[in-house]
């Protein structure tokens, strides 16, 4: 039982850590794409 709880803990804090790389990635090249727009 404490062997799952502690899995699904690792699972939701990867999950986030996840999300948010992926957000930062989407913002980074959303602004290298509005920067060779205005280029």
């Amino acid at each position: 039982m404490r062997k799952g709880v502690a899995m699904k803990g690792v699972i939701n804090v990867t999950s986030r850590r996840m999300i948010l790389h992926y957000t930062i990635i989407m913002q980074l090249s959303l602004l290298r794409i509005f920067s060779f727009i205005k280029l």
